[in-house]
């Protein structure tokens, strides 16, 4: 699922590569539009994730360019109101909840474009113990975003190596130079306006923690390795050991740091 400025960009150039040059898989690249909810029940999906305060300065810089360079979307009559009394994303997060026309201005800003007014937990609506009953392959961070791509890969079993591309361009990166950075102020009322993305960012962050060992898993290849994977993630023994008669393999297979040999997944 691609969640708006969650390096989605970057994330669709890496799965274009996995497309092209692996046969055992397929990313299916969504628009932002599509949600949890929209996936089939069977689906394997993955996402990236951001902290939520660099998420917003580069939404804000993103829709003041205009999406340029890479592409070009020209402002709503409410963004031309936006950009014409905030010059600078910390001229925004500043003059929230100020009890002032500028005060209502800034908080009108915030909900008067996407880029600036969803929050990432948006694309999990009405799944609220999703990472319990539906969790996903893997969750990306922007911030570890090369690491992350590589545990992705690793988990795939791909052959071929996946490089990121260093294009700004091509990556849809903001340039910073010359940005002031946020004050404490700043920064304070953005975790006043994000607290729900705040505390999704940090469930997701936990998640990942708690399945770092399923992470590291060796020998996988296809998708039935993947269910397995996924199965032993969910503590579903009895499943595991019918799903894992069901294939062969010459190595080991290390999932939630239990090792399953030759002996328990049996050979025909």
């Amino acid at each position: 699922m691609h969640l708006r400025k969650n390096a989605g960009t970057q994330i669709k150039f890496v799965a274009q590569q996995i497309n092209e040059n692996n046969e055992n898989c397929w990313i299916e690249s969504h628009k932002h539009r599509v949600r949890l909810n929209d996936l089939p029940p069977e689906a394997e999906y993955f996402f990236s994730i951001r902290d939520p305060i660099t998420r917003f300065k580069s939404a804000f810089y993103s829709r003041k360019r205009k999406g340029q360079p890479r592409i070009f979307i020209d402002w709503s009559l409410e963004e031309k109101e936006i950009f014409s009394n905030f010059e600078h994303a910390n001229d925004l997060a500043e003059a929230l909840f100020d009890d002032s026309s500028r005060g209502s201005l800034a908080f009108g800003a915030m909900k008067a474009t996407r880029h600036l007014g969803t929050q990432q937990y948006d694309w999990f609506e009405q799944k609220g113990f999703f990472l319990q009953s539906r969790p996903p392959l893997i969750i990306l961070r922007q911030e570890n975003l090369a690491d992350d791509i590589r545990r992705l890969c690793h988990l795939l079993d791909l052959k071929k190596p996946i490089k990121m591309t260093d294009n700004k361009r091509l990556a849809h990166t903001n340039d910073y130079y010359g940005v002031p950075e946020l004050s404490e102020k700043a920064k304070h009322n953005l975790r006043v306006w994000y607290a729900q993305d705040f505390e999704f960012y940090k469930q997701c962050c936990g998640w990942i923690r708690d399945n770092f060992d399923a992470m590291r898993v060796t020998g996988l290849a296809s998708r039935e390795r993947c269910r397995l994977y996924a199965l032993a993630r969910e503590g579903v023994a009895d499943q595991i050991a019918v799903e894992a008669r069901r294939w062969r393999a010459d190595d080991g297979v290390v999932v939630n740091g239990r090792s399953v040999d030759r002996r328990q997944r049996g050979r025909h």
